[in-house]
């Protein structure tokens, strides 16, 4: 007996053939009824039209069955909108969502079922329609998209009810099977051929601040020497100083975490590159190195790149970028950003796989420095001048301070002094130690001061020494200042890293010298009405060409009849000589006669 009755055909495609980690697989169910006669319905108990996770009992028409392929684990999942996003049919049917209880709802997280972490299928659901389901002929088709798992890039999933990611050469198999009624009392099954989708490997690589690499989140704040850096939660960027007014000082380093994770499915090696692309700090040093911010990069694969090193897949890893700004670095208020780039070296494509973040250093504080007097009159900014004779030594008690504040850079300053100074002076530095405004005792001339850390202050005074013989310089009154005759002296300091330098002005005055020497002493005899001759030697040996009269002294009295008599050339002689200015050093010999009286006793001494 031949027994009309309805035949059901079920196919099933996959597209693409071979897929990435968060890509899409599309699948097409279809076939048709080939039977002679109409195609009934079945009886389902399982199923929650509603969607308030109640079955109700006796629904009637033919479901097409798509469960998610799950060998060990799964390695698909849907998200968004039934009819509208992942889902479609022809004829318009329900979709429906199976759970890993055997039931099916149109609530794709029904909460009592285990919600959406427990759905295992998607459904497509024709009901009756004028008693019957499909007519003899009759085709369907069912098209839903799947999204192949990738836990490394989150898909909000909570940590310990995601699915892992799937592995690379993973085959994903899939069929659909249909569940109509045959005959009356009678039910069927029909399963589809199977499809069978490849996983290739998938490059991808996520780089962000410390401990989050999506960048998507921040915090928390971390130190790094005296800075604290900021961890933006939308711009991908790390900050440093972290504040309300912040700068980073010059001659100072900051030490950025940039956290790396491997979102492929492969272990792979990332290189790891930075540029400035805002503002770039001249003579700035940046340095990359493992997470001990001690050990430098290396380049693992031997392509000439600093790299991360093996990371295997969904795993992470910190690099630290070391920025130096120069000591020699201006203030500004500007942001500084270097853009750190991770790339994959294992992905052979022409634009391989890569991720970047931000780290940025917003505004500089420059270095600073103040060379002031450091003498007792408290002089400080104000040059002033002092006085001393020629053969003798002035000293300037200076200070220098590092005025880069705490956790700025040290700092050690170089000496000098520039203004040119007349032959025969010479000037050296002294340490102070002592602040007693004298050079420490036994020290040796330096030029140079300790280094200093910021707020440090250098106690150290300049010796000025002149020359004997040097002329008058200056007009010997320290009040007058810088009156166009005094020797001025430009103390400098510069700072070895910084290259920043002060100075301080001061002056030196040398007196006038009007010494002389007249010599030597004589002693002669004569007798009554006689004469003595006597020969002196008269030098200049004062700073200034000098006048001089040579005579008795006026407060003398010789004794009676005795006559004293001068002559510059031994032949002219008067009552005293005149000699007009007699160089410095210059010598010039006087004679003197003494007529004795003829009434003058034996024996007597005269002392004139």
């Amino acid at each position: 007996t031949v027994q009309a009755e309805a035949v059901i055909t079920t196919y099933k495609s996959a597209t693409p053939a071979n897929v990435l980690p968060d890509a899409t697989i599309t699948y097409t169910v279809s076939g048709s009824n080939t039977g002679s006669v109409l195609l009934g319905p079945r009886t389902f108990d399982n199923i929650d039209l509603n969607g308030d996770g109640t079955v109700e009992a006796g629904n009637l028409g033919f479901l097409v069955e798509d469960s998610y392929p799950w060998t060990n684990n799964q390695h698909i999942h849907v998200t968004g909108t039934p009819g509208t996003d992942f889902v479609s049919g022809n004829p318009a049917g329900t979709y429906l969502y199976k759970y890993l209880n055997g039931n099916w709802s149109t609530d794709g997280d029904v909460v009592g079922w285990g919600g959406t972490n427990n759905i295992r299928g998607i459904g497509y659901f024709l009901g009756v329609v004028g008693g019957q389901v499909l007519a003899t002929g009759q085709s369907y088709d069912f098209t839903w998209k799947a999204i192949v798992n990738n836990n490394y890039t989150g898909q909000g999933y909570a940590a310990d009810t995601a699915p892992p990611t799937v592995d690379a050469n993973t085959y994903i198999n899939n069929r659909a099977t249909s569940l109509w009624q045959r005959s009356v009392g009678v039910t069927a099954d029909t399963n589809s051929n199977t499809t069978q989708t490849k996983v290739d490997a998938a490059y991808l690589v996520e780089i962000g601040q410390k401990g989050h690499p999506d960048g998507g989140q921040a915090g928390p704040n971390y130190t790094s020497g005296p800075y604290t850096v900021d961890t933006m939660t939308t711009a991908d960027t790390s900050i440093v100083p972290a504040g309300v007014t912040p700068t980073m000082m010059a001659g100072t380093c900051v030490s950025f975490t940039n956290t790396l994770r491997n979102t492929g499915t492969v272990t792979d090696v990332f290189n790891i590159g930075y540029s400035w692309t805002l503002n770039q700090i001249t003579g700035a040093m940046v340095t990359l190195f493992k997470a001990d911010g001690v050990t430098p990069l290396g380049d693992a694969n031997a392509d000439g790149l600093p790299d991360s090193g093996l990371v295997a897949a969904g795993a992470t890893a910190d690099i630290i970028v070391k920025v130096c700004v120069p000591a020699t670095a201006v203030t500004d208020a500007l942001p500084h950003n270097i853009t750190i780039t991770a790339t994959s070296t294992k992905d052979t494509s022409a634009v391989p796989a890569s991720n970047t973040t931000v780290d940025r250093i917003q505004g500089i504080q420059a270095a600073a420095m103040n060379l002031t007097n450091n003498d007792t009159a408290g002089h400080l900014e104000t040059p002033y001048s002092q006085v001393a004779a020629a053969g003798t030594c002035l000293i300037y008690p200076l200070s220098v301070t590092n005025n880069a504040p705490v956790g700025g850079a040290w700092e050690t300053y170089n000496l000098s002094q520039t203004q040119a100074l007349p032959a025969g002076w010479t000037l050296e530095f002294y340490p102070d130690a002592n602040n007693d405004k004298l050079p420490d005792t036994g020290a040796a001339p330096i030029s140079a001061t300790t280094s200093l850390a910021p707020a440090g202050i250098y106690y150290y005074v300049a010796k000025v020494c002149i020359p004997e013989g040097q002329i008058p310089v200056g007009d010997g009154d320290p009040a007058t200042v810088g009156d166009g005759t005094s020797q001025q002296l430009i103390f400098r300091a510069a700072g070895a890293a910084t290259g920043q330098t002060d100075t301080q002005v001061d002056w030196a005055e040398v007196s006038t010298d009007n010494s002389f020497t007249f010599e030597p002493d004589n002693a002669g005899t004569a007798s009554p009405c006689g004469t003595v001759f006597y020969r002196h030697l008269l030098k200049n040996t004062g700073t200034v060409p000098q006048n001089f009269t040579v005579g008795l002294d006026a407060g003398y009295t010789p004794r009676t009849g005795w006559l004293y008599t001068f002559s510059t050339d031994g032949i002219t002689y008067s009552a005293s000589v005149t000699i007009t200015n007699l160089a410095v050093g210059a010598t010039q010999e006087i004679y003197v006669k003494v007529f004795v009286p003829c009434s003058e006793a034996i024996n007597v001494t005269e002392i004139g």
